[in-house]
């Protein structure tokens, strides 16, 4: 079996260098494609149900129940750290603006200025690399990947600079120190590479401090807190507090930071520094304060180089053999129970970080799937650049389509033309009845008082004048035709409010091509001359229509049937009466006949309503014919002619430059996300599998 398992690796370590996934529910899978017979099979081999994120469901004995729990909870030793590829991930995803990937598993470090806290770093690292001087040095995040390595060399690296392997580490220092000129939350990262570290991540905060000095500004303190904030508040990190051993821990500035973030203490470990310095007399006191502060991680003391020891030029690997000594053959420190020694610190760190790391993998996971979507869904909506001229073409032609479709799509026409004829109808019956409202006669003020029922049960319309011929009526329609000549200028009224209506409609259409300035500017200036030539032509045809109107004659018979209908519809539901102002009077100071007519209102109002619904639909056919409907194939063609023709289509297609920006950060956050998917899914997989292996074998 452990033969078989091995086989298996080898066929895992053979996929690493494939970059293909797959697809599930339109979102990448992170486990290629070769990998799902062989997990099925290496399922079957170990007996137990495995996945991607180590989770295992136990099928038979103890022993594999042990498995599933040392894998949920590896101890660093057995199993391939995982900290470096997961570090690689973190960076290069953070290069290109991930915001999640600050909120990574990650050991952040915190204490009050002069803590000891750069001495403990430089400790673990075993180099001096940190800068050191009075007041506030570190001013920004310094993160720390540590990478152990099996050769005999040492050096650093700034990754996302154009610097190479650092081996003088006093290059090091000077260039963090240029790093830190002011307070800022843009992290510095450095990487290192020696035989002597183990695998782990830091993140060195500014120290935190009482009071601003006086070359500081007032908000000093504010600004430190918050720097550190944004990093210990995620429930992600492990948060490595650095307090001297030699004070009241009670008091600890550090840990009441981290106490007040992690409230339970299930996330913080912290450093005593400076034990040397405790009075033997004091070491019982020390150790009552700590189980008065329970940590779930606990606590180790360490012992840095003293002033003295700097001064006498005691290096860093010296002074470890100094603090195995000075915890060894301390009588009470010895016996205490206190966790001590810098090297077994980070052993601790780097077995806790990587707990976290595969506590929280599945997690992490399934948001960076879930961004991958919507990041590829944003970028698809954003556009592409094109390649060539056949894809320039086609982008030109899809963005003036979309101007179209918004301008003068189905609905859009639609509720212009309700627009247009509601204008229509009212600007007409204003007009006329303007011109009778000072008018007055006598006789019937409705219709049910000169509507009668003959014999035979049917509605009638008396005669227009009793006793009269037609000659009378001829008269009175000469009177009341006079109303259409109130309606002139009301072609020119009519055509600008449909094309006011059209040019608020290109203002707001315009805007799907903000991000093309150059095509936007030019469609809409191309657009707006169409409909000012528009305008002309049609002002024409409407004010032609009107002087028609003028010569159109209604003898009696028609207004007597348009009254019948009129009043049935009405009767029967089918018509509600356009409402009408109050003081619509008709008289002739000429022809006292008619002043007295009996019916001369009702003859009048229904002449109105004839004139108004016949005008307002020819001037709406009108409009219609003339600008909206044929609105759309003009403009086509207007643009092949003026836009196609005559101007540069690359320059049509420039963006603004916040929009190349955003579809260039898209696309590396997509491709990003995409290798940290490969990457996490490869080398984590492998990671589990050398680690059951270890355990079956032994």
């Amino acid at each position: 079996m452990l033969r078989g398992t091995r086989r298996l690796k080898k066929r895992y370590q053979r996929t690493t260098t494939q970059k293909r996934h797959i697809r599930t529910n339109g979102q990448p899978s992170i486990i290629p494609t070769k990998w799902m017979p062989i997990t099925v099979v290496a399922t079957s081999l170990i007996g137990i149900s495995y996945s991607l994120f180590g989770t295992m469901t136990t099928t038979a004995t103890p022993q594999l129940a042990q498995a599933q729990e040392d894998i949920l909870e590896p101890t660093g030793v057995s199993m391939r750290s995982v900290i470096p590829s997961f570090a690689k991930v973190q960076d290069s995803l953070a290069a290109v603006g991930y915001a999640d990937a600050e909120n990574y598993p990650q050991v952040v470090v915190v204490g009050i200025q002069s803590s000891g806290k750069s001495s403990v770093l430089e400790m673990i690292v075993g180099e001096e690399f940190v800068p050191k001087g009075e007041g506030t040095v570190t001013k920004v995040p310094l993160v720390i990947t540590l990478h152990h390595i099996d050769q005999n060399d040492k050096w650093a690296e700034f990754p996302g600079t154009s610097s190479k392997k650092i081996r003088d580490f006093s290059v090091v220092k000077r260039k963090i120190l240029e790093g830190n000129r002011q307070f800022s939350s843009e992290p510095i990262r450095l990487d290192i590479y020696s035989p002597d570290v183990v695998d782990l991540r830091l993140v060195d905060l500014p120290g935190l401090i009482h009071n601003p000095t006086k070359h500081q500004p007032k908000n000093t303190r504010e600004m430190i807190k918050d720097i550190c904030k944004n990093y210990i508040k995620n429930e992600r990190t492990v948060i490595l507090a650095v307090t001297e051993g030699n004070t009241d821990i009670q008091t600890s500035e550090a840990l009441r930071f981290a106490r007040k973030y992690d409230t339970e203490g299930s996330r913080t470990i912290c450093v005593l520094t400076k034990l040397d310095l405790v009075k033997d007399s004091d070491i019982n006191n020390v150790l009552s304060s700590l189980q008065k502060l329970p940590l779930r991680l606990g606590y180790v003391g360490v012992k840095c180089r003293t002033n003295q020891e700097l001064r006498q030029g005691i290096s860093i690997l010296e002074s470890r053999e100094i603090e195995d000594n000075f915890f060894k053959f301390h009588n009470r420190w010895d016996k205490s129970g206190l966790n001590t020694k810098t090297g077994g610190l980070a052993t601790e760190l780097s077995n806790m970080l990587e707990k976290k790391v595969m506590h929280f993998l599945p997690e992490i996971v399934d948001k960076l799937r879930n961004d991958l979507y919507k990041l590829s869904k944003e970028l698809e909506e954003c556009g592409y650049s094109p390649k060539n001229e056949y894809q320039r073409d086609e982008i030109l032609l899809s963005e003036i389509d979309n101007f179209l479709n918004r301008l003068i799509g189905a609905s859009t026409i639609y509720e212009i033309k309700v627009e247009v004829a509601k204008s229509i109808y009212k600007t007409i019956y204003d007009r006329c009845t303007n011109r009778l409202k000072n008018f007055d006669y006598s006789g019937a003020t409705s219709f049910n008082e000169i509507i009668e029922v003959n014999d035979s049960g049917n509605l009638e319309v008396p005669k227009f004048w009793e006793g009269q011929d037609d000659i009378v009526y001829q008269k009175w329609q000469s009177q009341v035709i006079s109303l259409v000549s109130e309606l002139q200028g009301l072609s020119e009224e009519m055509t600008y409010n449909t094309i006011r209506l059209l040019r608020d409609q290109v203002d707001d259409s315009v805007k799907v091509l903000s991000h093309r300035p150059a095509l936007r500017d030019a469609v809409k200036n191309n657009t707006l001359k169409h409909l000012n030539q528009s305008y002309t032509a049609t002002v024409k045809h409407v004010e032609y229509l009107i002087n028609i109107e003028q010569c159109v004659s209604y003898d009696s018979h028609s207004l007597e049937r348009y009254i019948l209908i009129k009043e049935k519809k009405k009767q029967s539901g089918q018509e509600e009466r356009v409402p009408q102002s109050k003081g619509w009077f008709w008289a002739s100071n000429e022809d006292e006949r008619i002043r007295s007519g009996k019916y001369g209102k009702v003859w009048t109002e229904a002449y109105l309503d004839l004139l108004t619904e016949r005008l307002a639909q020819n001037i709406y056919n009108s409009l219609s014919v003339d600008i909206l409907d044929p609105l759309r194939s003009q403009l086509q063609k207007n643009y092949t002619v003026n836009i196609f023709g005559q101007l540069d289509h690359d320059m049509l297609l420039e963006e603004r430059s916040e929009i190349v920006q955003n579809r260039r950060l898209l696309e590396s956050q997509v491709v990003e996300i995409e290798s940290a998917l490969n990457t996490l899914g490869i080398n984590f997989q492998v990671a589990h599998i050398d680690h059951v292996e270890k355990l079956i074998s032994a």
